[in-house]
Order: structure tokens, then C-alpha cells, then sequence
């Protein structure tokens, strides 16, 4: 992917340790046009390490600084300058070789506060378009580094520098109701962010550090109701049985998998699906953090060290959300016997209940439930399907490699040799990486007849699992496809089937 106006066949000035200029031969694409530099006030001024410095003028809008950053993938250590001293380095940049600091950093910022606000604002909104979970401003030596998690992992974007801390840390706990003049305390506050025609409640902590606050900033997922349930690395088999058994009122539909964004991104997945403003959903959650338009969430504030006590807590709010006519309930963890009993009592009597449960495949859930001493009876007669999930890298599409199975790896999969599969290689886009996040690994068992029979009455959870994955595939084959379509490795593969 290129921007479009990057020019070819440009040379780069890298800063050495002893701040000597010197020519350096960087990639072709990554200059801009001298028009382009002087319309859009940015100079890339050099590359070095895997880095990019780039200089902003004060006035300039951020929108093509957030585009730069994402079409190249390269942190970026961001100079803000005032219009002046900005012409000064442009026509350093694109003229003459001559000493850049001395004649850049003898001024002071002057008119460069102006254009904060929307820069802060700006970085926020970059780190939604990306689907990111976190946000993060934290404060070093010299600067103020800004990373965004996205798929789980941090990315840093920009290097700020610490003349600007204050400005920025300020502008953002404003936003946020929280106290600017108390810097040596954490502070937790909420900021309303415009997102298309809603507003997105952004959950903000700050705590104090030996070079200044640090930020974080949590990221609510947005849902789209009446949406499909097609989820990366889910089939169009088991969508489609899913959206058919929501469709079904009352029952019990268990998501099994680490208790992690990906579980809940299924469960509000499916409140998406379901919020079609003729049903009356209501969640009871810790924290609501996505806030969904037309759902009513409780929050069970976990206040309680014992689990006793909080689980009391939980009960007693789904004793009072039951009082009030839901159509669909979710609880956000099922993890204790007397939440257990209530929540499938209450499946039986009207009400969908969409929970989930810390295991690792659908058929652990039973065994987790009968660890519970929960009745064999209760189970088998409310539980209506269980969605199993894992997570597995992602080969990058840009770059992945195909390959061969060797012998050792194809028994393990149960491939023939030389089945073709594809490996990583790694490229800018992935940042050299070979993988670009995580997919999902999916099975689901839906509780027919035969399955509630076996379950009622007690039966062995191999036998279960024998009938369940007859015509279906578990965890371990939907891994196996995953590989053959080039989305992840091999060894991935074999992790989900050694852990299943």
C-alpha cells in the first residue's frame, strides 16, 4: 500500500550517535513530494533504527501524520514546530545539507499549543480506526511515547517531545473531569468520544512516575445490532448454527474459552445479533465496557476479596433483572454453583441466558458444571449449545510463504506428507513479523435429543464428545483448517490440539 503523491528516488538525512548529518539511502516511498511536504506541513525529516522523524507544523492538521503512520508502519518521533522555524526546515530538507538542529531548535514552540487539541484528539481517534483496546501516553526521559494494543499486543506510533507533556496530559484529563494540578496521586476517570453518530465511553486511568504521569486509555468495542455472527476464523457452518439457535427463546448458550476480549467480543457479538428493539436484553457484567444503544447493563461492582460475597452480589442482581420481563440475559462470567443453578432455573422458565465459562473446549464445560455439583438433570434439560474458542496467530497475507509438511508435522496434524501449507516470512506491513494479530478457532455443540439424554443421565464425557463431533468439527480440526487455508502455521495447529 502507497500514499498516494510519496515520491521516488529520494535520499535521507540519518542522524548519527555523534549528531553528525550524514546521507542516508533510505527506502524509496517513504519521502513526500515537495508540495505535498509544504501543503501538508510534514517533512520526513530522516529514517534510522526502524524509526521515522518527522516534523509537524504547528498549524498543520494530523489527518496525513495518522495516515503516514499506518500506511508505513514505522513509530514515528514527532518534532512540532512553529510556522516559522517549520520553513526553516523545509527548505533545509529539500535544499541545502546544512546544520538542521542549530537552526530548528533555537526557537521555542510559541504558536505550536494551538494545534494540540486537535492532536490529542486526533491520536484517539487513530487508535479507534485501528481497533485498538488500549491507548496508552507515557512519559520517559525525553519524551512522551504513545502506543496503541491492538490484537493484543502494544504498538508504539509516536515519540512526543517533553515540552509538550504537560499541554497534552492536561488537555486529556480535562476531557476526562479528572484533577490537572494533582500529578503525584492515580486518577480514574471517563471521556465521551465521538464515534460515526454515537459517542464512545473511554475509561482513562493515570499514574504518577518518576519522569511524569503516564495514561491509559480503555477502548469499548462498538457493536453493530442486526448484525451477522461471522467472526474471523469461524466457519459459515457453525455461524449459521448459531444464528439459528438464538433465534430460539430460552435455553442456556455457554461460551467456553479464557476469560478474555475474545470471549466477550462473542457474547456482545451475539447481543448485537439479538438487539433488534423488539426484545428486552439485559446484561450483568463487572464492568460494562462496551456500551451497547438499546440494552440495559448492570454492573456488579467487584468490591468483595471473598468469592462468597461476590458471588452473593451476582445472585442477587439476577434474582432483581429477572423481576423485569428480559426476553435475553447475559452474565458475563458463570463461575460458582449457586449462579449456575439460578442462571439455568431461569433458562428453563423463558428468558435466553448467554454466559461464559473458563474452559477450553465445549465438552469441558460439562464436566466444569458437574464439578460443580451441579444436577445431571439441570444441565442436560437447559443447556440448548456450547461455543468453544481459541486464539491462534494469523499469518500476514502480505508475505506468508507456502510450504510443505514434513513427516513429522503432517502425522501430527494428520495430513499426507507434503500437504501444502504456508509459513512465515515477514515484511513492513507486519513489521517484519510474519504474523498480522489473531484468528479465531471455533467448535459448537449444539444439544439435540440424543445429547440431552446422554447428558441427563450422567454419561462419559468421551462418549458425549464421540456423538457431538460426529458430522462437526472440534477444535483441533478447525485448527487444521485454519492451516490449510494459509491464515496460521502449523505449529498453532498442533498448540490448540495439544491443549484441547
Amino acid at each position: 500500500m502507497q500514499a498516494e503523491g510519496i515520491s521516488h528516488g529520494a535520499a535521507f538525512m540519518c542522524e548519527s550517535d555523534g549528531a553528525q548529518h550524514m546521507p542516508y539511502p533510505a527506502p524509496s516511498y517513504l519521502d513526500l513530494p515537495y508540495q505535498i511536504a509544504q501543503t501538508n506541513g510534514l517533512v520526513i525529516r530522516r529514517i534510522a533504527k526502524d524509526r521515522m522523524h518527522v516534523v509537524m507544523r504547528c498549524d498543520a492538521a494530523p489527518a496525513m501524520l495518522l495516515e503516514i503512520s499506518q500506511i508505513l508502519s514505522l513509530p514515528i518521533d514527532l518534532e512540532i514546530v512553529s510556522i516559522a522555524h517549520f520553513e526553516t526546515c523545509l527548505a533545509l530538507h529539500y535544499g541545502t545539507e546544512r546544520e538542521y538542529d542549530a537552526a530548528i531548535n533555537s526557537g521555542k514552540f510559541g504558536d505550536v499549543y494551538d494545534k494540540v487539541t486537535e492532536l490529542t484528539d486526533a491520536m484517539v481517534a487513530n487508535a479507534i480506526a485501528q481497533g485498538a483496546t488500549d491507548f496508552h501516553i507515557e512519559a520517559f526521559e525525553n519524551h512522551l511515547a504513545v502506543r496503541v494494543r491492538c490484537d493484543g499486543k502494544l504498538h508504539e506510533q509516536f515519540r512526543i517531545p517533553m515540552a509538550l507533556s504537560r499541554t497534552i496530559i492536561s488537555r486529556y484529563k480535562s476531557r476526562s473531569r479528572l484533577d490537572s494540578d494533582l500529578a503525584d496521586i492515580p486518577q480514574k476517570g471517563t471521556m465521551m468520544f465521538p464515534c460515526g453518530q454515537t459517542e464512545l465511553e473511554i475509561s482513562v486511568s493515570t499514574m504518577p512516575g518518576p519522569k511524569g504521569e503516564r495514561m491509559v486509555f480503555h477502548i469499548p468495542r462498538t457493536i453493530n445490532s442486526g448484525a451477522g455472527f461471522d467472526l474471523p476464523g469461524m466457519s459459515a457452518e457453525i455461524s449459521l448454527h448459531i444464528r439459528h439457535i438464538l433465534s430460539k427463546s430460552g435455553g442456556l448458550i455457554i461460551v467456553a474459552g479464557q476469560i478474555d476480549a475474545a470471549v466477550s467480543g462473542t457474547l456482545y457479538t451475539a447481543l448485537g445479533l439479538l438487539n433488534d428493539g423488539r426484545r428486552n436484553i439485559m446484561t450483568i457484567e463487572n464492568k460494562a465496557d462496551t456500551a451497547i444503544d438499546g440494552i440495559s447493563q448492570i454492573e456488579v461492582e467487584r468490591v468483595f476479596s471473598d468469592d462468597n460475597k461476590h458471588s452473593k452480589a451476582i445472585t442477587d442482581t439476577l434474582r432483581a433483572v429477572l423481576l423485569q420481563d428480559p426476553d435475553v440475559v447475559m452474565i458475563d462470567q458463570l463461575k460458582d454453583r449457586k449462579t449456575a443453578e439460578m442462571a439455568m432455573q431461569a433458562a428453563l422458565k423463558g428468558p435466553l441466558i448467554l454466559t461464559a465459562m473458563d474452559c477450553r473446549s465445549a465438552i469441558e464445560v460439562i464436566t466444569a458444571l458437574r464439578e460443580l455439583k451441579i444436577d445431571n438433570m439441570l444441565i442436560g434439560e437447559s443447556l440448548r449449545g456450547v461455543i468453544a474458542q481459541r486464539q491462534v496467530k494469523q499469518l500476514c497475507s502480505a508475505c506468508r510463504a507456502p510450504s510443505q509438511a514434513a513427516g513429522s508435522i503432517a502425522s501430527r496434524l494428520g495430513f499426507d506428507r507434503g500437504t501444502g501449507i504456508f509459513e512465515p516470512r515477514g515484511c513492513e506491513q507486519c513489521g517484519h513479523s510474519g504474523f498480522s494479530g489473531y484468528i479465531g478457532v471455533f467448535e459448537f455443540v449444539a444439544i439435540d435429543d440424543t445429547l440431552r439424554r446422554l447428558i441427563s443421565s450422567g454419561g462419559d464425557e468421551a462418549v458425549i464428545s464421540s456423538y457431538a463431533f460426529m458430522n462437526n468439527p472440534n477444535l483441533s480440526s478447525a485448527a487444521r483448517r485454519l492451516v490449510i487455508s494459509g491464515e496460521t502455521t502449523a505449529e498453532e495447529a498442533i498448540r490448540i490440539g495439544q491443549n484441547s
